[in-house]
């Protein structure tokens, strides 16, 4: 998944594969050799003037740590089933993370063009194993041909897909399940907004603008996690995923948490370049060729080689390592940009780095209107942000 969006955003010439291990998310030489990925890694993919900071994390339950790193650095969480195999262990595991450290959640089915993919099977399986909260927002439907059109339910067209790119074509009958969808959806939005809801009781339609505001307001606070389809491989249907994902997932702009300052007061850290530096130290790898890289998310204020933090879990002032001319030449760091610095000091890793103006940062105590969302081998998780086209 994380491959064919980078693909799209027009990055690499020719899309990896995870068969032949050439996946840019994939490096390791043992994630090339088992044909998943192992570890957590952030890819950058920017597409119609909005920059998506995907952090492709291990959809094997057995590597549950890298996926809690990412998620909880992440902004939004993209949870990748199968439409072979369905919920996995792994995607269970990532819904119940996404779920405790409060983020926004978005579904999307893959292998959906395949003949034993059952999308319908599956979308019960969501609804039993993650609750009400699920609702179909895109559903396959094979024509004669063979083929597998796309039915956008917020629309009501349908799209079939050659070499990638969209063809619309009349709506496919899909019987009595199409309206029965409609409904489900319609009032999954009416419970977002009293408006709405005296409009779904009054037996109005909704138009396309109030089903996407309704539904990004409902994935903004948890009540509704959106369900998408398509394939990966073949490229079908993720250009629906991205304006989606634009549309209904909260941005990092907008991002606050809750932190102390010196004094032990409540402080509530925004979005704010002007701001003191406050960052988090979600995950340190070691490099045969570099050294140690400790990326990090920077919450509020800049990051530069000659930034002076705190540790919040030590109270003991750091500094960044930075040896090579051209690292402590490298712009300062703001919430739009993830960075990897190498050799952080001291060697054991700080969860949280702040100005001396700030002492600590909380994760917990983020309020629902900051609620965000993260996908995968069978998961990933998405750090979100507009920027100018």
């Amino acid at each position: 998944m994380t491959e064919a969006l980078l693909y799209l955003s027009g990055d690499p010439e020719r899309m990896g594969r995870v068969e032949d291990g050439t996946t840019a998310s994939d490096f390791d030489p043992e994630e090339a050799r088992r044909k998943a990925s192992l570890n957590s890694s952030v890819i950058p993919v920017e597409s119609n003037g909005t920059k998506f900071n995907l952090i492709d994390v291990p959809g094997l339950f057995d590597f549950e740590t890298g996926a809690a790193e990412g998620i909880t650095a992440a902004e939004s969480v993209l949870i990748c089933v199968s439409g072979r195999s369905g919920v996995t262990v792994g995607a269970e595991k990532a819904y119940k993370l996404a779920l405790k450290n409060n983020k926004a959640r978005m579904v999307f089915v893959t292998k959906s063009d395949l003949e034993n993919s059952d999308y319908f099977k599956i979308l019960e399986q969501l609804k039993i194993k993650f609750g009400p909260s699920i609702c179909p927002c895109v559903v396959p439907a094979r024509l004669d041909d063979g083929t597998v059109a796309y039915i956008n339910l917020f629309s009501q067209k349908a799209f079939k897909y050659e070499s990638g790119k969209q063809v619309q074509i009349d709506l496919p009958d899909i019987g009595h399940r199409f309206e029965g969808l409609i409904q489900a959806m319609y009032e999954a939005i009416a419970e977002t907004d009293e408006t709405l809801m005296e409009k779904f009781f009054e037996g109005e339609p909704f138009t396309t603008e109030e089903i996407v505001t309704g539904m990004a307001a409902g994935v903004r606070t948890g009540q509704i996690t959106p369900v998408f389809c398509g394939s990966a491989v073949n490229l079908q249907a993720l250009d629906m995923l991205l304006y989606n994902m634009k549309e209904l997932l909260p941005s990092a702009a907008t991002a606050a948490v809750v932190g102390e300052n010196a004094d032990s007061e409540p402080v509530e850290i925004t979005v704010d370049d002007t701001a003191p530096t406050c960052a988090y130290v979600f995950k340190t790898v070691a490099d045969p060729f570099v050294g140690k890289l400790s990326f990090i998310k920077v919450l509020s204020g800049k990051l530069s080689a000659t930034s002076n933090v705190i540790n919040a879990r030590t109270g003991q002032p750091e500094r960044l390592a930075l040896s090579p001319k051209s690292w402590r030449r490298a712009p300062p760091a703001h919430w739009p940009i993830i960075p990897a610095v190498p050799q952080w000091l001291p060697p054991r890793r700080p969860r949280i780095c702040a100005s001396p103006i700030l002492r600590s940062c909380r994760s917990g105590g983020i309020p629902p209107q900051f609620w965000r969302l993260p996908a995968p081998a069978v998961c990933a998780p998405v750090w979100r942000v507009s920027t100018p086209a």
